[in-house]
């Protein structure tokens, strides 16, 4: 099987996506990383890369709005 070019450019772009995701307000960078798994993962036979950035994608959008509105409820119960 010939192996495809730019496998370490999705790589590198899946973890960007998943790293700005996590620290920005901005939806587009999850949704940019579970499509660079989706991609990873059927067209570049990369499945281990692939699920662990659709993972890390919807992950890294929900999570910090939870901790968010954790945060938020915390303080507004402590003042």
């Amino acid at each position: 099987m010939k192996d495809k070019k730019g496998t370490n450019i999705l790589i590198f772009v899946g973890w960007l996506s998943v790293i700005l995701a996590f620290f920005t307000p901005w939806f587009f960078h999850g949704f940019i990383a579970f499509c660079v798994g989706l991609v990873l993962k059927k067209d570049y036979e990369k499945k281990r890369y692939g699920m662990f950035f659709m993972v890390l994608g919807i992950m890294s959008e929900i999570l910090p709005h939870v901790i968010g509105f954790l945060l938020i409820g915390h303080l507004d119960k402590a003042l």
